[in-house]
This record gives C-alpha cells, sequence and structure tokens, in this order.
C-alpha cells in the first residue's frame, strides 16, 4: 500500500496508486466476501479499489444483502467514466440512487475519461437499498 505521507500526511493511501514522496507499507488484504451479511452498511472509500469491490458485489449478488452504501469513486485512479456508470446501472438494480440526479448520468453518459479539468476527481454516491429486492 502506498501511503501519502508527504508533509506529514496520513491520507490518500492507496493499493492501486504510488504517491509522490509517499511511502510503501504491506498489508494484508482480506476479500469483502467475507464481512458481507445482510443488513450491512458499508462506506467504501479506498482511493481506487471501488471498482472491484462493487463489481464482485453487484456481479455475485451480494449486494442485495447491503442496506446503505456510500462511496466515493476516483476518477483521479480510475478515469474511464464508463466504469463508474456501469456500476450506477449495477446498482439501481437494487438500491435507489439518492443524490445521482438523471443530469448527473447523462452528463457523465457522455464521457468516455474524465476531464482533467474538472474538479474534484471524485464523486460520493449514496444508495439505499429498494424495499422490494
Amino acid at each position: 500500500m502506498s501511503r501519502n505521507t508527504a508533509k506529514g500526511n496520513e491520507w490518500r493511501n492507496s493499493i492501486y496508486k504510488k504517491w509522490q514522496r509517499g511511502t510503501d507499507e504491506m498489508v494484508e488484504i482480506q476479500h469483502v466476501k467475507h464481512y458481507i451479511e445482510p443488513g450491512i452498511n458499508i462506506k467504501l472509500d479506498n482511493e481506487g479499489a471501488e471498482k472491484q469491490i462493487l463489481d464482485y458485489l453487484i456481479g455475485s449478488g451480494e449486494i442485495k444483502n447491503v442496506n446503505k452504501l456510500v462511496f466515493e469513486w476516483s476518477f483521479d485512479i480510475n478515469k474511464d467514466v464508463r466504469d463508474y456508470m456501469k456500476v450506477l446501472r449495477g446498482l439501481e438494480k437494487t438500491h435507489k440512487l439518492l443524490n445521482v440526479t438523471e443530469n448527473h448520468k447523462e452528463k457523465y453518459g457522455k464521457l468516455i475519461e474524465y476531464p482533467a479539468s474538472w474538479f474534484p476527481a471524485a464523486f460520493k454516491v449514496f444508495a439505499v437499498k429498494k424495499s422490494d429486492v
């Protein structure tokens, strides 16, 4: 794991992105499947591994066990907006996206890569399980 420790920082740690002037640490990674149980609430902010975790949860059907979910999609690590949109479409089958408007989906859906000029290079998504799932 790369830790952004420049200037005394202790934030923006990632297993995917190497931070300049940061330090590397060995960490043990556990698969998310070991922690999913019915009714779980998840706050997912891990600087780049969101896609892999959400792909697993949606693809395996385990997402149905998640009651509430908030995650931050880090476009500075994965600039491919199609990955983000695929996750949103998958989540919409089981969850209501509380802060993702039709305008947001239309705006992002026209993109392939997140523009470098847009700030911040992240978007937080809040979702709750639909009652009929």
